[in-house]
């Protein structure tokens, strides 16, 4: 009997550390989710939420200014002065890259008061940008070789 009751004991000293186990188990499930769902809300509670997205920084398209052009919609979302040691010029014999074509964008900058713009874009901006539903493209209209040599391929 003294067996017995010893292996009793053991039994259910091993069936409350199970128990144990699983309570913790199921209790860091039920925070993990109670800090999903603080999360949502507080997304929820404040109507947006932070992401990275990629953006082009294409400067001097207008004339002295820095437009920061979202990737993923090609909206401008902002627009700044370019500090005076932005505009210095590297002094090189290459010859400077021409415009490719020229985009409508649209301006999400709170603190310009445009709702679009049309800026020349390079060839590696044109790629990126010519795929997104709100940016227009069109050619320049002007004196480019490049663009009449793309008009007399297609």
């Amino acid at each position: 009997m003294a067996r017995e009751q010893s292996r009793a004991l053991a039994d259910k000293s091993n069936k409350e550390g199970d128990l144990k186990a699983v309570k913790k188990d199921f209790e860091s499930q039920i925070a993990m989710l109670d800090a999903k769902v603080s999360s949502i809300s507080t997304r929820v509670s404040s109507g947006f939420e932070m992401r990275n997205v990629r953006c082009i920084l294409m400067d001097h398209r207008i004339a002295g200014y820095r437009l920061t052009v979202r990737m993923d919609n090609g909206h401008v979302t902002r627009r700044r002065k370019l500090d005076p040691e932005d505009m210095q010029m590297k002094l090189t014999e290459e010859v400077p890259e021409p415009y490719y074509s020229q985009a409508g964008l649209i301006v999400d900058d709170e603190g310009w008061d445009a709702e679009g713009c049309v800026i020349p874009v390079f060839e590696d901006e044109w790629e990126v940008l010519r795929t997104l539903p709100d940016v227009k493209m069109e050619p320049i209209i002007g004196k480019d070789k490049r663009i009449e040599e793309v008009k007399k391929k297609k």
